[in-house]
């Protein structure tokens, strides 16, 4: 659906006695043109006093104790165009409760930023149910050269793939697999043997990290969009060479599907993505709900 760069305001009125005979109140609740709540906004009210609130989890601020005004209110969130409504009358004794929508903006450039270090520990536990060590720990050997591949998708099963290449050259992969799905728990581990990988698995390897640019790439980015991908895909990639270690880690990112076809397919000859493409979530834990 397109967006214009208007904001889309609705006033939803209701009356409701409050305790304080001589204030009001007034409840806000911030949503996008879906009816989707916007939680944590910053709500400001403007009118026979000044007040600037954030909205909680469930897109609601409630202000009390207001002396009887007329007032306007505003909201914005990044990501969003700004909203205002005006007109609002607060009246001793009442509750008013607006509802303001806001439409999201297009996208800026500048709102998505670029990292050269990585979050610290994300992934140690995940790492260890793979029994494996946290990402660029410990000493590097000079003549190390090696790779590691973590895909966690909320539906599918996470994938550990490791490739090590020896000082002639030729080139080992070993693959893990958990048995539960990204977003639920992560089950048990299974490991596959190590196997030497051919000249065209080896050659797709180099190719795709070269034309990547991968150690040069960012560490992360930080990337607000991303809140509108309703189950992003996180992949990392860990290299080792030459004494150095490089992570790149990436969040619904358009790099995904090169991941998926060329690494985790081409290399490793593995399926990411279940069999119909989908998984569906009336079947997962708690109806699809992501655990805590």
């Amino acid at each position: 659906m397109k967006h214009s760069t208007v904001a889309i305001l609705l006033i939803v009125f209701t009356s409701i006695r409050c305790a304080g005979q001589g204030t009001g109140s007034l409840k806000i609740t911030v949503t996008d043109v879906m009816d989707a709540i916007i939680a944590h906004a910053q709500v400001q009210m403007t009118g026979g006093k000044t007040i600037n609130v954030v909205a909680d989890e469930h897109g609601n601020a409630l202000v009390e104790g207001l002396p009887p005004a007329t007032y306007s209110v505003s909201a914005k969130f990044q990501g969003f165009v700004d909203g205002r409504i005006s007109g609002i009358i607060v009246s001793a004794g009442m509750r008013q409760e607006v509802v303001l929508k806001l439409e999201q903006a297009p996208p800026k450039f500048s709102n998505i930023r670029s990292h050269e270090t990585m979050e610290p520990h994300r992934f140690e536990k995940l790492l260890a149910d793979f029994q494996e060590p946290d990402l660029c720990r410990g000493q590097i050997e000079e003549l190390a050269h090696s790779y590691r591949f973590l895909w966690l998708a909320k539906f599918e099963h996470p994938i550990l793939m490791r490739v090590d290449i020896g000082g002639d050259g030729n080139a080992t992969v070993q693959t893990k697999t958990l048995s539960g799905a990204g977003g639920y728990e992560l089950g048990s581990l299974e490991t596959a043997k190590p196997r030497r990988l051919l000249y065209e698995e080896e050659l797709t390897l180099f190719t795709t990290l070269a034309d990547m640019g991968f150690w040069t790439l960012p560490a992360r980015i930080e990337n607000p969009y991303t809140a509108n991908f309703l189950d992003p895909t996180t992949f990392v990639i860990e290299g080792v060479r030459d004494g150095k270690c490089h992570v790149v880690v990436r969040d619904a990112s358009p790099l995904t599907e090169v991941f998926a076809d060329y690494f985790l397919g081409g290399v490793g000859k593995l399926p990411p993505y279940s069999q119909d493409g989908n998984r569906d979530p009336e079947q997962e834990p708690n109806g699809g709900q992501p655990k805590l």
